[in-house]
């Protein structure tokens, strides 16, 4: 029955109820008229036939049907009647033909259970091959899981059938890795993998999309790994697994981290699509595995190549960052792209730059950076300064002598790192004056290198006019912080910097960790006294001072 016969049929038999209902409400008696019946009438509900052809037995029964061709395979290749070259494909086929044949029937269920019916049916076959007859080679192998996902591919072309691609993939990714392991053959399933992985991220449209994509990258990132963990020990380690080359070893680490980093540039820069949180961690996870196995197989100069790699990723990142993503109104991928710029600039620093010149590298990596952040108005390079302005003086001692000035008997002088750090501290805090995010870290730099210049210079100048002591050189040090507070807060007060008197704040209190550590310890209780005085007389001279610069 058609649907517009089953709904006259309603109309009809509510027409009658009405009547009837009509006809007692005002006291007489219905007349029993029944509604006419259309011709040739048909059940509402599906014929029985149809759901006992459309019912999960005769699927189920269908599966079994298929893996008993399976064991009947199996039963012809213990007898021998055909060699194991024409059995090999002719298996593979078999199990190929259910895949096929999952896609293309129309009910849910039945595409479920006939592609894990394929999946059934191909797994034990290609183990049996591989591992007990030995007559499928690792590359044979790999071929029919990677024929088995591109036909995957491209019978789930419908929404509905994605459930076939997901079974593929799944299975295919897992029964590559068991294959690796236990044939002892791993690149060809390593290739299986990776080409799994272009095919997520390049070849499919927004309806396959769902097609396992994330766990087929977590299964490559633990193929890739076991592939080195395998290889990184002795030859004698793993004297059963076969031999490769450098270039084997490394490459597919190099192509994983490539498909992923060009698949993430290509989603944020060229669709404008935000880089989700497992995006950011296959990233990370794949160059690690990439530098991973370039550090264990690499040339003997493998360091300077990573640290290369390092810094033309992070050139690369930071155009992009000025370019394409500069206008961008979401600022999540700007972000995502700054954080791993200067994380790749600062490792590459430090793999690839000499360390005779990695201090003044640094520095001008920093002055460069407030430089275009000023010009770029971008708030991600004046953090990226900041940063390589603080490793800078790490790395260059200049906190070690400041520190060294105001505590030793016997301060040694500023090295040429030292000299230039604070140089490029100085030039970048006057150009990022109009920049509050690079105000501060610049301007404790400077003033930290420029109070070790200033003790330094009057500890030279008491030497040269008398047999200057310990005590002595504890007073002249209380000097010359007390002056820089006082300097620092009128300057503050009078350019309107409020890090000045920030800074004035902090040196206050080293002063008084200076008195405490160093006056004490010498036991002069009259340059004590001095210090002290000296110390008070700072305290009450602020406000005045603060008053005066604003006035």
């Amino acid at each position: 029955m058609s649907d517009s016969a089953t709904l006259d049929l309603l109309n009809r038999r509510l027409e009658y109820l009405e009547r009837r209902i009509h006809a007692l409400e005002i006291g007489q008696q219905p007349q029993p008229v029944e509604p006419t019946l259309p011709d040739n009438p048909a059940p509402l509900l599906p014929a029985l036939s149809q759901a006992q052809e459309s019912g999960i037995f005769p699927v189920l029964g269908r599966a079994l049907l298929g893996i008993a061709g399976a064991y009947l395979l199996r039963a012809v290749a213990e007898s021998h009647w055909l060699p194991g070259v024409l059995l090999a494909p002719l298996a593979i086929l078999y199990a190929l033909a259910w895949l096929a044949w999952s896609a293309r029937v129309a009910l849910a269920t039945a595409r479920a259970v006939y592609a894990i019916t394929s999946i059934l049916i191909l797994a034990p076959m290609l183990w049996e091959l591989s591992t007990t007859f030995h007559t499928l080679p690792g590359w044979a192998g790999a071929l029919a899981l990677a024929a088995m996902v591109v036909l995957a591919f491209l019978m789930a072309s419908a929404p509905d059938r994605v459930i076939v691609l997901r079974i593929a993939n799944l299975s295919a990714a897992a029964l590559a890795l068991a294959l690796a392991l236990a044939t002892h053959d791993n690149l060809p399933f390593l290739a299986v993998l990776l080409f799994q992985v272009a095919f997520a991220e390049f070849a499919t449209n927004s309806v396959q999309a769902p097609g396992a994509r994330w766990p087929l990258a977590f299964a490559a990132d633990l193929g890739v790994w076991l592939f080195i963990y395998l290889y990184r020990g002795p030859q004698a380690d793993h004297a059963d697994y076969p031999q490769l080359s450098a270039t084997a070893l490394i490459l597919p680490a190099v192509v994983l981290f490539a498909l992923t980093a060009v698949s993430v540039l290509w989603a944020s820069c060229r669709r404008r699509i935000r880089i989700s949180m497992l995006e950011m961690l296959q990233t990370v996870v794949a160059f690690l595995l990439a530098a991973g196995a370039l550090l264990y197989f690499g040339p003997a100069s493998r360091a300077l190549v990573l640290g290369i790699a390092c810094l033309v990723l992070a050139v690369l990142l930071y155009a992009i960052l000025l370019t394409v993503l500069r206008s961008a109104e979401d600022n999540r991928n700007s972000a995502v792209f700054a954080v791993w710029s200067a994380a790749l600039f600062l490792a590459g620093s430090f793999l690839a730059i000499p360390a005779s010149a990695r201090a003044e590298w640094l520095a001008l990596a920093a002055l460069a950076a407030a430089l275009i952040g000023v010009r770029a108005k971008l708030l991600a390079l004046a953090v990226q300064a900041d940063l390589y302005l603080l490793v800078a003086a790490a790395v260059s001692g200049l906190a070690l002598y400041s520190g060294q000035v105001y505590f030793s008997d016997a301060p040694t002088a500023p090295s040429a790192a030292v000299i230039f750090a604070a140089v490029c501290a100085l030039a970048g805090y006057a150009v990022a004056r109009s920049s509050s995010a690079a105000r501060h870290v610049f301007a404790a730099v400077s003033a930290l290198a420029l109070l070790g210049f200033l003790a330094q210079l009057s500890i030279v100048l008491a030497q040269l006019a008398f047999h200057a002591q310990a005590h002595h050189l504890a007073l002249i040090r209380s000097f010359a912080l007390c002056a820089a507070v006082l300097v620092l807060v009128w300057i503050g007060a009078r350019t309107e910097r409020p890090e000045l008197a920030h800074l004035s704040y902090a040196i206050v209190a080293i002063e008084a960790l200076k008195l405490l550590a160093q006056d004490l310890r010498h036991g002069q209780l009259a340059w004590m006294a001095a210090s002290v005085c000296l110390f008070a007389f700072t305290l009450l001279a602020l406000p005045r001072v603060r008053k005066a610069g604003t006035r």
